[in-house]
């Protein structure tokens, strides 16, 4: 069994470059064989400056599945990081091949993550998600807090679009807040979260590698709870498959 790690909201500005790259640092400190692509078309939204990503797919001029295949040779998991502006033509793929099928077909398993802020139109764009992919993956609802001392979870427990996820079994998880004092020191040395995340802590200034190491552990941490969902040998919904 493999995975399909799909980071995707077409809601801008919610942290899904900061979100599918420190997923894909939390595979490999895990020992796990995985890639990070970033999907990219002719949005002009594209996150390649940013993210560290082993491989970029331009799914508006390539919508083979051969490629979207390629990416797992020799791996058991690949993150993609559907950049905003994208998720349509990934949408098109997945229904114009039936991909669910194909998916089933080779052995992967797919896992949606999708990073939540509290808007209307992010929600909305959450229960959109759930209407195309429905109950054929996993979902993981990646929350940002919203300020230090405040938590959005009674807000998101009122939803809409958490009753949906809910109904679906998805993980909820809650990925650290990037704090003023973290932010301040990511712009004295020009930095955005997402480069120091995919960035390799030894070439990073001293005091950004130290936020970065303890924003890290806590990602680390928080992910833990849905860990069912990244793994391979883990089906829908986080049943562990028997082996052979």
């Amino acid at each position: 069994m493999k995975k399909l790690i799909l980071v995707i909201n077409d809601h801008a500005e919610v942290g899904k470059t900061s979100t599918s790259s420190a997923l894909a640092g939390y595979l490999k400190s895990q020992g796990i064989k995985s890639t990070y692509v970033g999907i990219v078309g002719n949005s002009g939204e594209s996150g390649a400056d940013e993210a560290n990503y082993d491989a970029t797919w331009n799914i508006i001029e390539d919508s083979k599945l051969k490629r979207l295949y390629g990416f797992f040779e020799g791996v058991d998991a690949v993150v993609f990081d559907v950049e905003t502006g994208n998720s349509a033509a990934f949408v098109d793929l997945y229904e114009k091949h039936d991909l669910d099928m194909e998916l089933g077909e080779m052995d992967i398993d797919l896992t949606i993550v999708t990073p939540e802020v509290e808007e209307a139109a992010c929600h909305e764009e959450l229960i959109h998600l759930t209407d195309i992919f429905s109950d054929k993956a996993d979902y993981i609802v990646a929350r940002v807090p919203l300020d230090e001392f405040s938590s959005r979870l009674e807000a998101w427990e009122d939803s809409e679009a958490s009753d949906v996820m809910d109904y679906l079994g998805a993980a909820v998880v809650e990925i650290p807040r990037v704090t003023d004092d973290m932010q301040e020191t990511l712009d004295s040395h020009g930095l955005s979260i997402a480069n120091a995340i995919s960035g390799s802590i030894d070439v990073l200034p001293d005091t950004v590698a130290e936020v970065m190491e303890a924003w890290k552990r806590d990602f680390n941490l928080h992910i833990e709870e849905a860990v069912d969902f990244l793994h391979a040998g883990y089906g829908r919904r986080g049943l562990k498959l028997a082996a052979g």
